[in-house]
């Protein structure tokens, strides 16, 4: 049974120093301006494509998430957006897509673009293409595996992989892992099981790339992004590097963030809750989170990272458990 439990949060945080990019990809104040997320850039015929997730002005959770957005652009400086341009709800051919459509990818092979997006948080779906920004067709008429945050890298000699991690759903040892998989020559179906590629914990956004002849791999570990290097696509464990892109000191995104983990401080990551700075210590900021997916009794960990000065105050916090839809007789 399904479990939606609600967290709200009062905090106060320091004030903290903001940049913002120099030339965004996208504006509020350009027509056609969406609200993206969790970009996937892919060079395809000398240009770049990026492909998003898409948030609603209005959404309150992941769940809203439920269609994927194309940019384009020749020179990096000047961008096509094509809005959205799949729709896995709508569209026709993707009718065992769900909700919760997040980080997605792209790849290329053999005439034909293959797009993999998320379905319910961790199934992958995919759609294919003969052009990098559609029309897309479904590639299959179920999904072809769970894996959050799904990326493909295709090798020199043709042979294609997908990535990501378990977190929401434990592929061999528990716990939430950089994994990795052969894809058969038609795209859309594994070919062998998943391999479990780093020995260190990581949150999500996995990403993969082979650069004079070493593989790099990349992954979200609470604040910071952190980096693996090996020899081969499918390492028994890739070699653990640190950190490839901490938070700057002076522009965060975010001062810090909550982690609500389940059973240990380092288990099944099932939510995060990014905390702004709200102005000085005495000004408190209320904060909440649904949280979906959750089978069975766990105990929950609230983790908190960021910096290694204080990070905020915490004033209260409180659960609502679901509500027990009636049974009917």
């Amino acid at each position: 049974m399904n479990r939606t439990k609600i967290f709200t949060f009062a905090l106060i945080i320091l004030t903290w120093q903001l940049s913002f990019a120099q030339n965004p990809i996208l504006r509020d104040i350009d027509s056609g301006f969406l609200y993206v997320a969790d970009p996937a850039a892919e060079v395809f015929n000398g240009k770049v494509y990026v492909y998003c997730s898409h948030d609603q002005p209005d959404a309150e959770n992941y769940e809203g998430m439920k269609d994927y957005v194309i940019l384009e652009s020749s020179d990096m400086k000047n961008w096509v957006n094509h809005g959205v341009s799949l729709d896995p709800q709508l569209d026709a051919g993707f009718e065992y897509a769900q909700s919760n459509m997040n980080a997605p990818d792209a790849a290329y092979k053999d005439g034909w673009y293959y797009w993999y997006f998320p379905s319910d948080i961790t199934y992958v779906g995919v759609a294919k293409s003969r052009s990098p920004v559609g029309p897309w067709e479904s590639a299959v008429t179920n999904e072809i595996t769970t894996i959050f945050d799904p990326t493909v890298f295709v090798d020199d000699d043709g042979q294609a992989y997908i990535y990501g991690n378990d977190h929401w759903v434990d592929i061999g040892e528990p716990g939430s892992y950089v994994m990795g998989a052969k894809l058969k020559d038609n795209m859309i179906e594994l070919d062998g099981p998943w391999i479990r590629l780093s020995k260190e914990v990581v949150n999500e956004a996995v990403h993969v790339f082979k650069r004079n002849g070493i593989y790099y791999f990349n992954a979200r570990v609470g604040g910071v992004t952190q980096y693996w290097m090996a020899d081969s696509p499918l390492p028994q464990y890739a070699t653990f590097k640190g950190e490839l892109a901490p938070n700057s000191p002076h522009s965060p995104n975010h001062v810090s963030a909550i982690e609500l983990r389940l059973n240990s401080p380092t288990g099944t990551l099932v939510g995060t809750i990014p905390v702004d700075a709200t102005g000085g210590w005495n000004n408190y900021k209320t904060l909440s989170i649904t949280l979906n997916g959750i089978r069975g009794a766990h105990t929950l960990y609230l983790c908190y990272t960021g910096g290694s000065e204080n990070l905020f105050n915490l004033n209260w916090f409180e659960w609502t458990p679901p509500t027990r839809k009636a049974l009917a007789h």
